[in-house]
């Protein structure tokens, strides 16, 4: 099996986790607030008199934070293998350079865009339907990469303020933050998901083309 195939698996599995790791963190979230409302009815409380439930609650979100790291690790593996693929082609002037194919991730400012460029790098040239000798950097973008990369953002974005608002604003379980954490959450599995279909989309669009390409 060729690297981008099982490094595509590897991307599918930390998607998987991730999804399902931040529904139960979801499901759990409200478990606390609920039962930390029917206690709170009898006189006043903290979610600290609620342990055992808060300690789950704790739990799963340090795991959702590792599923991030895993797939973080796992997109980052799998696009460096497939941008070095794809740099072999018969086309010419990409978006990006092979050499950020890891760097671009996690440099500052650098990775507000770079992820999305290596990925419509990887897309386009790699594309069954691409002309031979096609310059890669006039080619349209397809929707679904950037939809993909502003959902990431957003869920980014939202962390940030969610994280901001608990700092500053008090209650732990405020409805504002809660709303943050729901939309946050909303935009980070959209996102995932997105990731993962391209993947498989692109490694298969590179599969197809490895009898005519050069071996990673």
């Amino acid at each position: 099996m060729s690297p981008p195939l099982r490094r595509r698996d590897l991307l599918l599995g930390a998607v998987v986790l991730l999804v399902s790791l931040s529904l139960v963190r979801l499901g759990v979230d409200r478990a606390v607030l609920a039962h930390a409302d029917s206690v709170r009815g009898h006189g006043p409380t903290t979610d600290g008199e609620v342990p055992v439930i808060e300690h789950l609650r704790q739990g799963v979100k340090g795991l959702v934070w590792l599923a991030r790291l895993a797939l973080t690790v796992a997109v980052v593996a799998w696009m460096a293998s497939a941008r070095r693929v794809v740099q072999t082609y018969d086309c010419g002037v990409f978006r990006s350079d092979p050499d950020f194919a890891v760097t671009g991730w996690f440099l500052p400012p650098i990775n507000l865009v770079a992820p999305y460029l290596l990925m419509s790098d990887v897309w386009l040239a790699s594309h069954p339907g691409r002309r031979p000798e096609a310059i890669i950097s006039r080619l349209r973008v397809p929707r679904r990469i950037t939809l993909w990369w502003l959902l990431f953002l957003a869920s980014v974005a939202l962390g940030i303020m969610e994280a901001a608002d608990r700092v500053h604003g008090g209650s732990t379980w405020a409805p504002f933050d809660m709303r943050l954490d729901y939309a946050m959450t909303a935009c980070q599995i959209a996102s995932a998901v997105l990731l993962g279909w391209i993947a498989v989309q692109a490694t298969g669009f590179i599969e197809r083309r490895a009898p005519v390409a050069s071996p990673v």
